[in-house]
């Protein structure tokens, strides 16, 4: 991409939680080469995307804001994960609130929101639909990180148990969604 357009170019995540890696093997496992690989195919589609691209024409950076969302963790191996050091961040004690930061902003018809951990796609879906704008771009891990940000349903789900356990609650991804909700202007 630098070779044909000049400039560097960034690549973030969107909803990562829960997520399964790909299973194509591009090279013998736990080599450099498989990232290498994986970034050229990633390189190679967005390339393609390019020739139909439109210039966005007296694109401004608009509707900065930026607020604390509060997270009540109510998961009793939360505050564990971070005694043992797998949170950087200080944790409340069970029962009370922890904030964590969102960040939202337009340039030209494109709106952008980070996200303060590691959301499953339904948030992802959800969020996108309230955004607004031509296009929408969800930043995963932007800003902060709360942990693994899973549905109610999810969080009750034996096959979520690892992402579970840094998850700080079963409603975080609502209280944080509502927070956007709020900025966006979402009416029910």
């Amino acid at each position: 991409m630098k070779e044909e357009f000049g400039g560097v170019h960034l690549y973030v995540n969107g909803a990562i939680g829960a997520m399964i890696q790909p299973t194509n093997k591009w090279s013998a496992p736990d080599e450099w080469n498989e990232v290498e690989d994986m970034g050229r195919a990633l390189a190679d589609k967005a390339l393609l995307l390019t020739a139909e691209a439109m210039a966005i024409e007296n694109a401004s950076i608009a509707s900065f804001i930026s607020l604390e969302a509060p997270v009540k963790l109510t998961n009793p191996i939360f505050p564990l994960a971070g005694a043992l050091g797998l949170i950087a961040r200080s944790i409340p004690p069970l029962g009370e609130h922890t904030n964590c930061r969102v960040t939202s902003f337009a340039i030209g018809p494109v709106t952008f929101g980070t996200m303060p951990g590691e959301f499953v796609p339904d948030y992802a879906l959800r969020l996108r639909e309230t955004m607004g704008g031509e296009a929408q771009f969800l930043i995963c891990l932007g800003m902060d990180w709360i942990g693994y940000v899973l549905t109610p349903r999810q969080a009750s789900h034996p096959a979520y148990l690892y992402e579970r356990a840094l998850c700080p609650s079963a409603y975080a991804g609502d209280a944080i969604a509502a927070i956007y909700e709020d900025i966006w202007g979402y009416e029910d």
